[in-house]
């Protein structure tokens, strides 16, 4: 059975949940998940973990997350992206580029956002977009997200096109009307494009279609950003039923392998002291 993570470039007008379904089809897999959801309207980077990998989904979730996108100054809808309903559409006049910058620029580093109300995130188990759908008044509660890059990349005006790079969680169709905010008017995303999960790019990622069996990114891989620790023999017998073992490590969570096969990931609890937090059975 396949057992991994395989990079794909999501089309436009695919769910990411339709995604996992058409993986687990081709492949006969009934267990399938992704890391971050994609609106139906983005492209880009998805990981689509298969198998044991679907175990590992939690420990990629809070990868940074980097995106292209384009932005229609002036035009508001329901949605913040061109699948709402048009609330706004006003002229508005072409802003110096230093100006439009200027604006991008406040937005680098911690900021508080305020998610749409038709994302998905839940608030008391119920997620945000089904009050939308029962037209359900809202106050939906705001949240801490870091924007660790911020590039003009085009400004053609009414619509100009940023690079940026996320904390997970950071909503892009909220951020490009919060820049409008600063300049007085409204925007709604036209495009968005997912470049970057972590250290996964999609240079490296296929089309659906063109994705084969061999093209799946080891466990071991996918998370590459959590150090190994070899367990001797002697400490197999207890990671293997999930027991509490000694290591002698300066990180707080790693890796457990043995003879290069990985087996699960430990977390510290105190001194040297590990519990395991996901076994794999590869």
């Amino acid at each position: 059975m396949l057992n991994g993570v395989f990079l794909i470039d999501k089309d436009c007008q695919t769910t990411s949940r339709k995604l996992d379904n058409q993986v687990g089809r081709k492949f006969s897999i009934r267990k399938v998940g992704h890391v971050g959801t994609l609106d139906p309207l983005a492209t880009g980077l998805m990981l689509i973990a298969v198998g044991e990998g679907t175990k590992a989904i939690p420990y990629m979730e809070d990868s940074t997350k980097q995106y292209v996108a384009t932005f229609k100054l002036g035009l508001l809808t329901s949605t913040l992206d061109l699948e709402g309903e048009i609330i706004k559409d006003e002229q508005i006049k072409k802003l110096e580029e230093a100006h439009l910058i200027s604006a991008i620029n406040k937005f680098l580093g911690p900021i508080i956002q305020i998610p749409p109300l038709t994302s998905a995130i839940k608030v008391d188990g119920v997620a945000l977009y089904k009050y939308a759908h029962k037209n359900i008044d809202f106050a939906v509660p705001p949240r801490n997200v870091e924007i660790f890059e911020l590039e003009l990349l085009d400004y053609t005006h009414p619509y100009f096109t940023i690079k940026t790079t996320v904390s997970s969680g950071t909503y892009i169709r909220t951020l490009g009307n919060d820049i409008a905010h600063t300049l007085n008017t409204v925007a709604t995303t036209t495009n968005l494009r997912r470049t970057k999960v972590g250290t996964f790019s999609v240079e490296r990622a296929k089309k659906l279609e063109n994705i084969e069996d061999f093209d799946i990114i080891t466990l071991g891989d996918f998370l590459g950003h959590i150090p190994s620790v070899e367990v001797a023999d002697e400490q197999l017998k207890k990671v293997l039923v999930g027991a509490k073992i000694d290591l002698v490590t300066k990180n707080d969570r790693v890796k457990i392998v043995h003879e290069t096969k990985l087996l699960a990931i430990y977390e510290r609890v105190e001194n040297q002291t590990f519990k395991c937090l996901r076994g794999f059975n590869l």
